[in-house]
């Protein structure tokens, strides 16, 4: 896949993006699938425990394994969000496949505490925002990535309800931020390098979930 132009607001250019985009995933992952949270039983049940977040079905995507459970808006986003979305999640299923499923999901969750020091879940996280950063400096430089309300949007991420208070110090993250503009500033961290990140080394091979919840949910997990 070429390096995007993110200069383009042309609909139809990133719907072209987008679809390719998910036939590469498609490739990588077989057994890869995107369900609407809207029709997802699995999902309904996620937003009844993750009470914290209140917008969990309704803005936010989320990525189980090889399956990606859109949000209730995710239809009204324009196309270019669309495919920088996936290629978050996409980051998401690498790391799943990487450590497993089980293992990546509780040290996610628990490692070493499950809210104000979450250190895997900022870790992961931050690999795929790291996306939307590099998005919003290609489109607007320094300004766009230092405005101040898309360093609130990540801050209320990373500090707030929407990811059970993942890190304790608003400080930390912003640090984070800076050290990422540095890196798009000085050209060690490019597009090209978050879009073709290598493939796991084993290659393609199906990404299943635990089989409880194939189980459980056979029509989503399989």
């Amino acid at each position: 896949m070429e390096r995007p132009d993110f200069s383009v607001d042309d609909e139809g250019y990133w719907e072209k993006k987008y679809k390719q985009l998910l036939s590469d995933i498609k490739q990588e992952f077989p057994n890869f699938a995107i369900i609407p949270k809207k029709t997802s039983k699995f999902s309904q049940m996620l937003g009844r425990l993750t009470f914290w977040n209140k917008d969990f079905n309704r803005t936010y995507s989320t990525t189980i394994g090889p399956k990606i459970y859109t949000s209730e808006v995710w239809k009204d986003h324009p196309a270019m969000n669309r495919f920088a979305t996936m290629v978050h999640e996409r980051i998401h299923m690498r790391q799943t496949q990487k450590y497993g499923f089980l293992a990546f999901f509780a040290v996610f969750g628990l490692i070493p505490l499950p809210a104000k020091i979450a250190y895997f879940r900022r870790k992961w996280e931050w690999e795929a925002y790291k996306v939307g950063i590099c998005v919003r400096f290609l489109k607007g430089g320094r300004e766009a990535v230092l405005d101040p309300k898309f360093i609130k949007y990540l801050l209320d991420q990373f500090c707030g309800a929407f990811y059970l208070w993942t890190w304790h110090s608003r400080k930390a993250i912003i640090k984070d931020l800076l050290r990422v503009l540095h890196a798009l500033e000085r050209n060690t961290l490019t597009w090209e390098k978050i879009i073709h990140q290598r493939r796991l080394p084993w290659g393609v091979k199906p990404l299943k979930a635990p089989l409880l919840l194939r189980l459980l949910y056979p029509a989503e997990m399989q």
